[in-house]
């Protein structure tokens, strides 16, 4: 397929699921992409909020009293502190473990499939 999920990705939309979490997808993609892509790698969020760019993410979080917030660049995690979110980095594309720490990012994971067991023992 064009589009295949991270891997762990489902893991992890089930962990916060099974803790009782919402899975919000906050993203700068166009709306009928996230969808496609989303149903093409066999994952769902119960909200998405597309077409939101950088600091406006922010907002955003604000507004849903998130209480963490994963993402794989520097405004994601600025985002996330901004809206006094737990910022998760996960350096999946051009940003490394160095940028998403020098950004704010509370902790950083080598992948998402590192996400599920990091969480369980966060919410304790």
């Amino acid at each position: 397929p064009l589009t295949a999920a991270l891997p762990g990705a489902g893991e992890a939309l089930a962990a916060v699921r099974a803790a009782g979490g919402r899975v919000v997808i906050i993203t700068a993609k166009h709306p009928v992409s996230v969808q496609a892509s989303l149903h093409a790698a066999g994952l769902s969020g119960d909200d998405i909020f597309s077409h939101v760019h950088g600091p406006e993410k922010a907002a955003v979080l604000r507004r849903l009293k998130a209480a963490a917030y994963v993402g794989d660049s520097p405004p994601d995690m600025a985002a996330a502190v901004a809206a006094g979110a737990r910022a998760i980095g996960v350096p999946t594309g051009s940003f490394t473990r160095a940028d998403l720490l020098g950004a704010g990012a509370e902790v950083v994971l080598d992948s998402l499939v590192d996400f599920p067991s990091w969480y369980v023992s966060a919410i304790r």
